[in-house]
């Protein structure tokens, strides 16, 4: 396994599950696409599963790719999760996300380390470690890096995966 993805995997704690003989793995796909996977457990036949992401472990995370946006898949269907998604971000100094909205989801997003400017709906709204913002359906809003170091965060959204129900403003 590449030594990315394990150590992606290793940051999730796996607390109950039906089938004791449930694993966590991970595959790369991409460059920065992780896929996190329950393996041992029948598809449609468990029990959901509880699981930990430690904040503080994946604000001291060492990405592969320094200075480039990095957004990790890190609670899909795959690991049973059937109405959530979530990922890890990475926004490194002087990078943004593209101006957006989406149609149906909701997304909490929990600011983990560094500082960046929320803007939502045009309005531009400080995010710091430890915010935690709550953005509904059809909101437009973009996060914008000034600062000199990395800005990260992890977002748990409805309609998953990442990339459905997600409309740029141009």
């Amino acid at each position: 396994m590449n030594p990315l993805v394990r150590r992606l995997a290793s940051l999730i704690v796996v607390v109950g599950s039906l089938n004791s003989g449930a694993q966590l793995s991970a595959q790369q796909r991409g460059d920065e696409r992780v896929v996190i996977e329950m393996r041992g457990v029948p598809e449609g036949k468990h029990e959901p599963t509880v699981l930990i992401f430690k904040s503080g472990d994946y604000a001291k995370f060492q990405i592969p790719t320094p200075g480039a946006p990095f957004r990790p898949e890190i609670l899909t269907a795959a690991q049973g999760a059937e109405h959530l998604g979530g990922m890890f971000g990475v926004l490194p100094a002087g990078t943004q996300v593209a101006y957006h909205y989406h149609v149906n989801r909701e997304s909490i997003i929990v600011a983990i380390s560094g500082e960046a400017t929320e803007v939502i709906e045009g309005k531009e709204l400080a995010f710091k470690t430890g915010d935690i913002y709550y953005i509904p359906p059809g909101k437009k809003h973009t996060t914008i890096n000034r600062t000199n170091a990395d800005f990260r965060y992890l977002e748990f959204f409805t309609y998953p995966p990442m990339g459905s129900d997600f409309v740029e403003v141009k």
